[in-house]
């Protein structure tokens, strides 16, 4: 009989004449029934890879154990979880040929897979687990985070200044602390120096029309992760004392460059106000003597200023060393003493980033010309680091020079020293229109009443900066320090001032 009313009796074939579902003939599916009365269940409802699913179960691979229908993805290129697609990691999203399971730390960027070329940029290019390892190098005096926080190129193409203290770059960027214009500014600290005024670009570009004047108290810092191409000038220099011929004084000193010391005032008439020069280097005023004014010393920095000269032409003041100030000058009879030279300071890689210091004022001449007292000294020549990671080209000039003493009819002031000069990049070059100028000034010419013709100010440009000519001249100052780091080339066809053989020009491989 045709119990279950599926058309066949036992007799006919059906394997379950108590349920219609199966019958000889009849198709199987997902019941765990033998639905075609074959004897065996369909292959569908096996368990064959005793992973506990079967392909009714949901298992969408029946013959590999890591994947059915609730299992956690791994990576294996498998659909371990059956549901219908490879696990995240397991495609590649940038399109760089690397998923994360074939070791992509960045699957959103396709600069950065595993055996990528390391790049400076900020970010892990071979997957290391170290960024920038190899193609950055250590930026000095500032933090490294530094270097990514402008977003956009600082160019200067005609002349204007930057203000170390507040930010601005009249016409380029306005005042303010952190990222404005594209261009990030903040004042920093820095181990053992004073603090910095750190600019930070994705490239910085001076053209050749312009000069880009530094202003402010705080050392120059222009960092960028690109390129630097200085065309035109940089100017940091000192500024010259005031010249005391007519005037009752006291005669102000120079202002120095930025982070560089102040020349000191030339005195009055009366032998008062004379102030010494300012910075770690700052000359020393003069001893009053009977007669004729009496020159201020020269001021320091990476070798000692030049002393200044007594009333007399009786003895000079001496050069400085590079481990002293040069003794100021004197005429024993009258008994007037030149001021002496500032000392030496400073570090030869420039970390931390010092300026130049000013010398002192000159002591006033009250027997022959009441009116005239002595002359300002010049200011120290200011400090600037400019740290790319790419190419910096110094087509230009920076000029860091000090400030040279004021001329007198009394004492000339002292010479301010030369500044400091860092430069450093992946590839530095200096061309050979490029220079960099970090040279002590000379002092001021003194008792021009009666050596209106003469240079009796101490000389410029020697290392220690001259020592007080005759009559009264003020001591020159010393050259400053220019350090030049690079990882990868290094070309110097410009020139430099100072220059290498005076231990106050040094390069250094990274």
């Amino acid at each position: 009989m045709d119990d279950d009313g599926d058309g066949l009796s036992e007799c006919d074939g059906d394997c379950d004449d108590a349920d219609a579902a199966n019958f000889a003939g009849n198709p199987e599916v997902c019941d765990g029934l033998d639905n075609d009365c074959d004897g065996q269940l369909w292959g569908d409802e096996l368990d064959d890879d005793g992973d506990g699913q079967t392909e009714c179960d949901g298992d969408c691979d029946d013959i590999d154990a890591a994947n059915f229908s609730g299992n956690a993805e791994v990576c294996d290129g498998g659909d371990n979880d059956c549901d219908g697609q490879l696990w995240g990691d397991e495609v590649d999203d940038d399109g760089d040929g690397q998923t994360e399971c074939d070791g992509d730390c960045d699957d959103a960027d396709p600069a950065n897979s595993s055996g990528n070329p390391e790049v400076c940029d900020g970010l892990d290019n071979d997957c290391d687990g170290t960024p920038d390892d190899g193609a950055c190098f250590f930026v000095s005096n500032v933090p490294d985070g530094t270097l990514w926080e402008g977003q956009g190129a600082l160019v200067v193409q005609t002349s204007t200044t930057i203000d170390t203290d507040t930010g601005e770059i009249a016409g380029v960027r306005a005042a303010g602390a952190g990222l404005v214009d594209g261009v990030w500014f903040d004042v920093l600290s820095q181990t053992g120096g004073p603090d910095l005024g750190v600019f930070s670009a994705t490239s910085i570009s001076v053209g050749a029309a312009a000069t880009l004047t530094v202003i402010g108290g705080n050392p120059l810092v222009l960092v960028t992760p690109g390129d630097a191409t200085i065309d035109g000038a940089i100017d940091l220099a000192g500024d010259d004392g005031s010249d005391a011929y007519t005037t009752s004084g006291p005669n102000p000193g120079g202002g120095g460059g930025p982070g560089g010391g102040g020349g000191g005032a030339g005195s009055n008439s009366s032998h008062g106000g004379d102030a010494p020069g300012g910075g770690a280097g700052g000359g020393a005023i003069g001893v009053q003597g009977i007669h004729y004014g009496n020159g201020g010393g020269g001021g320091g920095y990476c070798w000692g200023g030049g002393g200044g000269m007594g009333d007399r032409p009786s003895i000079a003041g001496s050069a400085g060393t590079a481990t002293a100030g040069g003794a100021g000058g004197y005429n024993g009879g009258d008994g007037g003493r030149g001021g002496d030279g500032g000392g030496p300071y400073g570090v030869s890689d420039l970390a931390p980033l010092e300026a130049g210091s000013g010398g002192a004022g000159g002591v006033s001449d009250t027997d022959h010309n009441p009116n005239g007292g002595g002359g300002g000294g010049g200011g120290g020549g200011g400090a600037l680091q400019v740290s790319a990671q790419g190419t910096l080209s110094l087509g230009g000039s920076i000029l860091a020079a000090g400030g040279r003493g004021g001329d007198a009819w009394g004492g000339g002031g002292g010479g301010g020293s030369g500044g400091g000069v860092l430069l450093e990049a992946g590839d530095l070059e200096i061309t050979s229109t490029g220079s960099v100028q970090a040279g002590g000034s000379r002092g001021g010419h003194g008792n021009r009443n009666w050596q209106p013709s003469s240079t009796t100010g101490g000389a410029a440009g020697s290392p220690g900066g001259g020592g007080g000519g005759i009559e009264s001249g003020g001591g020159g100052g010393a050259v400053g320090s220019i350090h030049l780091r690079w990882l990868n080339s290094l070309v110097v066809d410009g020139t430099l001032n100072p220059t290498s053989a005076s231990g106050c020009a040094t390069t250094a491989q990274m």
